[in-house]
C-alpha cells in the first residue's frame, strides 16, 4: 500500500495502525506485503491540521490479465470462429465484442459466426472480485468473400464433334482470380470453345483464398443437315404457341433442348403436325429435334 498526500506544513506525524508512528517531512509512505484487512491512517502537520482515512486491502487474488485466442482467424464468409479466454488470475465474468455489430457475449469461450466479408477487431473484458482488465485484438479476424461462378453452355452438334463451348463469369471476392479447369491445367480462360461433349470441372479462387467450383456438362445435339421445304416451325420467334409441321411424314419423336443442353420437352406425336404451348418456357434460344423415318432434323427457335 502507498500513502500519499498533498498540502500541509512539514513536519508530518503519521499514525498508521500499529505499523508506523513517527514524525517526518516526507509526504509518501510505502507499506509492502500487507495482509488482508482494513487499515486506517492519521496524518497531523506542523500546524496541527489533521486528516484521517481508511482503506481495505483484498488479498484474495490479483485482477485478471486479459488474453484472447481463437481456433481460426482467417477464412471465407459465413466463417465460424471459436474464441477462447486465456486470461490469467481466476476471472469470473466476461464481456466479448466481436467487431461486426452483432450482439456481445458473456460466455467464457463463445462461438461466433461472421456472415459478411471484412476485417474485425475483437475485444474482451475479463473481471474477478479484485478488478478487471480488457484487451483489443486489432484486425484479428479477416473474412474474405466467396466468389460466384455463372455460366452458359453451347451444346456440341454431335456426339464426337468438338464444337461445344462454355462461357463462364465470376462475381464477388477480390481480384485477381485463379482459374483452374480439370481437363487442362494450362487453361486459364473463362471462355472455352472447341469442346467435345462431356463433363468439365471449373474452380475459381479469389485473391484471399476463397473459392467456388462448378460441374459443367456439355451435351450434344444430333444434327443432320436440314432438308428444305419439308419442315415448318412458326411463329418463330414466339411467346406462346409453336406450330411444327412436317410435309410428307409423321413425327415419331419431338424433343426440345435449351441452350444448356437440357431436355425441356419431349413428345411422341405420331402425326405430321403438332402445336406446342411454350409460354412457360424461359426466354431464350432452343433447339427442336424431330425424328422420323430413320432421319433426324434439328432447328432453332426463339422464345420471347
Amino acid at each position: 500500500m502507498t500513502i500519499e498526500f498533498v498540502g500541509g506544513t512539514p513536519d508530518f506525524f503519521y499514525d498508521f495502525a500499529s505499523l508506523l508512528s513517527q514524525t517526518t517531512s516526507t509526504t509518501t509512505q510505502v507499506f509492502p506485503g500487507l495482509s488482508g484487512g482494513t487499515y486506517c491512517v492519521t496524518v497531523i502537520d506542523d500546524n496541527a491540521c489533521e486528516v484521517y482515512d481508511c482503506v481495505t486491502v483484498n488479498t484474495d487474488g490479483a485482477a485478471p490479465v486479459a488474453a484472447i485466442d481463437a481456433d481460426v482467424t482467417e477464412g471465407c464468409d459465413n466463417l465460424t470462429v471459436s474464441f477462447y479466454d486465456n486470461s490469467a488470475n481466476d476471472q469470473t465474468s466476461w464481456l466479448w465484442n466481436f467487431g461486426d455489430g452483432s450482439p456481445t457475449s458473456s460466455d467464457q469461450d463463445p462461438v461466433h459466426e461472421y456472415t459478411s466479408p471484412g476485417v474485425y477487431t475483437v475485444t474482451l473484458e475479463a473481471t474477478n472480485a479484485t478488478g478487471s482488465d480488457d484487451i483489443a485484438m486489432t484486425d484479428y479476424i479477416i473474412v474474405g468473400e466467396t466468389p460466384t461462378i455463372d455460366y452458359t453452355v453451347t451444346p456440341a452438334s454431335g456426339e464426337l464433334v468438338a464444337d461445344g463451348g462454355i462461357s463462364a463469369s465470376v462475381s464477388g471476392g477480390a481480384e485477381p482470380y485463379v482459374v483452374v479447369w480439370d481437363h487442362d491445367a494450362m487453361e486459364t480462360s473463362l471462355e472455352l470453345t472447341g469442346l467435345l461433349p462431356g463433363t468439365y470441372y471449373l474452380t475459381v479462387t479469389e485473391d484471399n483464398g476463397c473459392s467456388d467450383s462448378e460441374t459443367i456438362i456439355v451435351n450434344w445435339v444430333n444434327y443432320i443437315k436440314e432438308i428444305s421445304n419439308e419442315l415448318s416451325i412458326y411463329p418463330n420467334p414466339t411467346d406462346g404457341q409453336l406450330n411444327v409441321v412436317l410435309d410428307d411424314a409423321n413425327i415419331d419423336n419431338l424433343t426440345i433442348i435449351n441452350i444448356l443442353g437440357d431436355v425441356v420437352y419431349r413428345v411422341n406425336p405420331q402425326t405430321n403436325k403438332i402445336r406446342i404451348d411454350v409460354s412457360s418456357f424461359a426466354v431464350g434460344t432452343y433447339f427442336i429435334r424431330l425424328d422420323f423415318e430413320d432421319q433426324s432434323v434439328v432447328r432453332k427457335f426463339v422464345k420471347q
